[in-house]
């Protein structure tokens, strides 16, 4: 379950080895699963957990490694799927959000089109700097990683701050 920590943002989170169990299994359901498409250009699942369990700052290498290594589980289940034979295009990818994990997914793409908006072209990172490289977390085989730093300005308490995010692609090649 998705769940945002508005009234304490930096408790330190409990239950870890319960909620990362869960996470795993939740990437197993992934095995027989069709993704839906009714001529949408993507079908996409984001990472149902708690902000605190995958975000900085109360969440740490091992738990958001062990977060990722469920995302990959899920997106290699998702590229064995049938409905690959069903449609005129289809691949799967994980849209990873880094540090901030919350807003990863899994999204299955049915148009080359928009899965290519997402193999990034500009400010590109070094792919020596991949989470799966970060994590040592072996990706399945005809899957690349692209990444872009993406940064913007917010105001916090009429301030304005600097944001800035890794947004990394990890798929299959278009």
């Amino acid at each position: 379950m998705r769940r945002i920590s508005i009234h304490r943002p930096k408790e330190k989170i409990r239950g870890v080895e319960r909620r990362l169990r869960a996470l795993d299994l939740w990437a197993n359901q992934f095995e027989n699963c069709k993704p839906y498409y009714d001529g949408q250009n993507y079908w996409n699942y984001k990472i149902p957990v708690i902000d605190r369990l995958v975000c900085p700052p109360t969440t740490n290498f091992e738990i958001q490694k062990r977060a990722l290594q469920s995302l990959v589980k899920a997106v290699k289940h998702l590229s064995d799927s049938k409905v690959s034979q069903e449609v005129d295009y289809y691949r799967v990818a994980i849209l990873v959000t880094f540090p901030h994990m919350f807003h990863s997914e899994v999204t299955a793409f049915f148009s080359r089109e928009y899965y290519e908006s997402f193999c990034y072209t500009q400010n590109l990172l070094p792919v020596s700097k991949s989470p799966s490289k970060h994590f040592n977390i072996e990706i399945p085989d005809g899957f690349q990683e692209v990444g872009t730093l993406v940064e913007w300005e917010d105001e916090y308490e009429e301030k304005i701050i600097k944001i800035s995010e890794e947004r990394w692609t990890i798929g299959q090649t278009p």
